[in-house]
């Protein structure tokens, strides 16, 4: 099992999450599916580092693997999240 981590301290080890534009379909996943409304559309995600809590929910649901982490890039996403997942997780 992975251990808890503050939340202060997932912020300071995994970076900010960003967008890459070029990957990014603007389809508002990320939006729907942040559980603390820190992300806004302008046409790409904006993410509100303040009321984020990195719960990585957006990594996650992105189907292009557009958003991405400062430190990390992409490459940790959960692949082939299923319809079933992506609806729960739309819906927490």
């Amino acid at each position: 099992l992975i251990p808890y981590i503050p939340k202060f301290l997932s912020k300071a080890e995994m970076g900010n999450l960003e967008c890459f534009r070029e990957k990014c379909i603007q389809c508002g996943i990320c939006n729907k599916g942040c559980p603390v409304n820190a992300i806004s559309m302008n046409p790409y995600p904006i993410f509100d580092k303040k009321t984020c809590q990195n719960c990585w929910k957006c990594y996650n649901l992105c189907p292009k693997d557009a958003i991405y982490t400062t430190k990390f890039g992409t490459g940790f996403q959960y692949k082939k999240v299923s319809e079933k997942l992506k609806n729960i997780m739309l819906s927490s």
